[in-house]
């Protein structure tokens, strides 16, 4: 039983798009997602960031998109050796854990 979990969290793993959403973007970038009055669980639940901190710009608004497809032997560290996903993707990095022996979290693209 324990073993189907992990294999299914694994799969499930391997489907996510090799993309990192940034949410970190300065106030005149950002694009509108939401509306008026949206909640913060509301926009995320649209894929989308939530930032309420600054008056008069967008608050629920569109992440920029970093492409995550490196070549594993290409991949710069950003991380560091045990770091969990969710560490690394918050540091607006690239987490692929598929192949041993490389870089697991590692800066994207551009």
């Amino acid at each position: 039983m324990m073993f189907t979990k992990l294999l299914l969290v694994l799969l499930l793993a391997a489907c996510v798009p090799a993309q990192v959403q940034i949410c970190d973007m300065n106030p005149p970038d950002r694009v509108e997602c939401g509306y008026p009055g949206i909640s913060a669980d509301t926009c995320r639940s649209r894929g989308c960031c939530f930032n309420s901190a600054i008056r008069g710009v967008k608050w629920c608004f569109h992440p920029k998109a970093q492409v995550c497809d490196v070549n594993p032997a290409e991949r710069i560290e950003c991380g560091y050796p045990g770091i969990s996903a969710d560490t690394c993707r918050s540091r607006g990095c690239c987490f692929d854990s598929a192949v041993r022996g490389v870089k697991w979290c590692f800066h994207p693209k551009g």
